[in-house]
């Protein structure tokens, strides 16, 4: 099916925002200050009706949640939607989910971490362009830089850009289109009805990991479910790792290097996108990308 490429939004539109995850009770300042930050953007802001709704973890039941995503998409006044945060249930929505109205409604569609689940099943079964990058309550931590490139991306046309330097980790070229997220989700959706194919394709991927053995699971994992066999590339994010971590176990490079000997692809490390990133630059999931590790170069295309 053709990518659908969601329009861009302008000043004076309506952002949308909706917790399809976690509820919002511990986050109101952040949540706050992320919401005057798309008002001084210029941009109106309306909350989905159960937004603060609590269910446990959870913003509200699964009906609730699935109410509010509808609601955002078949409304005509919101031209784009923000997730608010992620948390660890939005997979409970994916059966539920009306595909067919989010594919007539395209939308701009943004958060990351958990938010993963969406994001995915959104590009695969409703064709759309999804864009993975700061939930709400993030971007108060965000730099100038940050917000200006997340500005542009979200309302020009056919917006080109290089992103920040990188270190290369296996030198090479791959062009391709994007696909990734969180590993953790990546690996949970493998060969469900909800994971887009990756062949191909640049996988980007980003984690919390406690001593990097986490990682290392879900890396093997990735290679155990035959993802590495299909990619063209790959884009490694930040990796959050908690403040009591005292210790260090191999280094990434080299378990990546381990893990990926046998193909070609180039791969390269990043840190401006993933958790406590103040620099997250979103990566559009679908969009075409160039990583050209001779000309230092990971740009879309």
């Amino acid at each position: 099916m053709k990518l659908i490429n969601p329009k861009k939004i302008k000043k004076g539109d309506t952002i949308g925002i909706i917790a399809p995850s976690r509820n919002t009770g511990e986050f109101k300042k952040q949540i706050n200050d992320g919401i005057k930050i798309l008002e001084q953007m210029g941009y109106k802001i309306k909350l989905s009706q159960y937004f603060n709704k609590k269910y446990y973890q959870s913003a509200g039941t699964i009906k609730n949640r699935i109410d509010d995503l509808h609601a955002m998409f078949s409304d005509s006044s919101v031209k784009a939607i923000f997730s608010a945060l992620g948390g660890d249930s939005s997979n409970q929505l994916l059966p539920y989910i009306n595909y067919e109205l989010i594919k007539k409604n395209p939308k701009i569609f943004i958060g990351f971490s958990d938010i993963t689940h969406l994001l995915l099943a959104l590009n695969k079964k409703s064709s759309l362009m999804t864009f993975y990058g700061p939930s709400l309550k993030d971007l108060p931590m965000l730099t100038k830089k940050s917000l200006f490139f997340l500005n542009k991306q979200l309302s020009i046309d056919n917006f080109i850009e290089a992103y920040p330097p990188f270190e290369i980790i296996k030198p090479g070229k791959a062009c391709g289109s994007l696909v990734g997220g969180n590993l953790f989700v990546l690996n949970a959706l493998a060969y469900s009805e909800y994971m887009p194919t990756v062949d191909g394709k640049i996988l980007f991927w980003e984690e919390i990991d406690d001593n990097l053995s986490a990682v290392e699971f879900q890396l093997y994992q990735l290679k155990i479910n035959g993802i590495l066999e299909k990619i063209s590339g790959m884009v490694v994010g930040h990796i959050e790792k908690p403040k009591y971590s005292k210790e260090r176990l191999r280094p990434l490079a080299e378990i990546i290097l381990d893990i990926t000997q046998k193909h070609k692809f180039p791969i390269i490390k990043v840190n401006y996108f993933g958790h406590n990133v103040s620099n997250f630059y979103s990566l559009p999931i679908g969009a075409n990308a160039l990583i050209n590790t001779h000309k230092k170069l990971f740009e879309l295309k």
